[in-house]
Parts: C-alpha cells; sequence; structure tokens
C-alpha cells in the first residue's frame, strides 16, 4: 500500500512540474516572435499535462478509498483467539486491513470507543463462528453490532461471513447466512473471493 501511495505522489509530482515547464514554454512563446501555430501546440500540451495531474490526484484519491474501505472486522470468542488470527494473518496476506482487538488494543486503551470506531469504519465483517460464540456475551455484541451498521448496495449480499470452526454452533442471526468452514484447503482463497463481492457492493 506504501509504495502505491508513494508511486501516485511522484506522478502529481512529475506532472506539477511538467505543467510548470509548459506554462513557462507558452509564456517564452507569447513574448516572442514565435508562430502562432507553436505556440498552440505548446498551450496544448499544457493542457494535457494539468489534465495528467488531476488524474494522478484522482488516482491517489481513489486508492485512499480502497484502502479505507477494505477494513474487515473480526468477530470471535475468547477461546477461538488462535482461529482469528489465523484468518486475520490470511486476509492482510491478500491486501485486506482487518481489525481484531488482541492485535489493535494495547494497555491504557478506552476499548469501547475503538472498538465502536472500527465497527463504524468497517465494511464487512468475518464472524469465527465455534461452539463458544453464543456464549461470549462481547462477541454476540458485536457482531449484532456489525449487522446493523454495516451495509452493501446489494441487499441479497450480507455484509459477514461466518467462518466455521469444529462443531460449531450457528447464532439465529447467521443461520441464512452460507459459511466457509475453516478446515476448508482453500477457505482463505473462498474467503477472498466473498469478501471482493461484499466491498464491490459496499
Amino acid at each position: 500500500m506504501t509504495n502505491r501511495g508513494s508511486k501516485a505522489g511522484l506522478v502529481a509530482a512529475l506532472s506539477s512540474v511538467a505543467i510548470a515547464v509548459g506554462a513557462g514554454v507558452v509564456v517564452n512563446m507569447a513574448s516572442s516572435e514565435v508562430p502562432v501555430v507553436t505556440a498552440n501546440w505548446a498551450a496544448t500540451i499544457s493542457l494535457i499535462l494539468a489534465s495528467l495531474a488531476s488524474l494522478g490526484s484522482l488516482i491517489g484519491f481513489r486508492r485512499k478509498e480502497r484502502q479505507r474501505t477494505r477494513l474487515v472486522f473480526i468477530v470471535h470468542a475468547h477461546a477461538d483467539k488462535y482461529a482469528a488470527s489465523q484468518v486475520s494473518e490470511a486476509l492482510r496476506n491478500r491486501g485486506y486491513d482487518t481489525w481484531l482487538d488482541s492485535e489493535a488494543l494495547v494497555p491504557g486503551m478506552d476499548w469501547k470507543a475503538e472498538m465502536a470506531s472500527a465497527i463504524a469504519k468497517a465494511s464487512a465483517a468475518v464472524v469465527i463462528v465455534s461452539s463458544d460464540l453464543s456464549d461470549s456475551f462481547f462477541a454476540t455484541r458485536e457482531m449484532r453490532s456489525l449487522m446493523s451498521n454495516v451495509r452493501t448496495k446489494d441487499p441479497s449480499i450480507a455484509p459477514l461471513i461466518p467462518v466455521l470452526v469444529g462443531q460449531a454452533k450457528i447464532p439465529v442471526e447467521l443461520q441464512q447466512i452460507q459459511g466457509i468452514r475453516l478446515d476448508d484447503p482453500a477457505y482463505a482463497e473462498k474467503l477472498d473471493f466473498s469478501l471482493a463481492r461484499i466491498l464491490d457492493g459496499a
């Protein structure tokens, strides 16, 4: 992500320099006895360079937007923290930003405020569904909050993806959402595909 942002910044910077040079050429030509046709060509080049600079800025903005909207909140019971870390790592390796309490929260933080902020920013969520999920007050509250706050343009696409672990006891809220088993060798690829559908329709 950082390298892409640097490249966009470099393109914008080079375009700005080129615009300044082009503008200088137009001024010099206007003040000298250069044919009008040549001056018009210089003005056209300057306009093209200005358009390129605008395009560079737009690309940089779009990249920032994609980074912002690729935040995936991971819901899990405390007993499933290993499975949650496994899923988080798999998603980060595929370019997603993940929010996982064990990684994001440090001593001294207002955990409630941090969690609320992450839920507000998230565009999708992964719920680690195990026999422990329904017994976890905090995980259940997070899941319900995400279901209320995260929306997609296509109502047929749920913003939460259940990842099933062991003999999973699926909560009522998730029973109509197709899940992915963590022990499926292709779970990471399937999760990536499903999240892409959610984010494209977010």
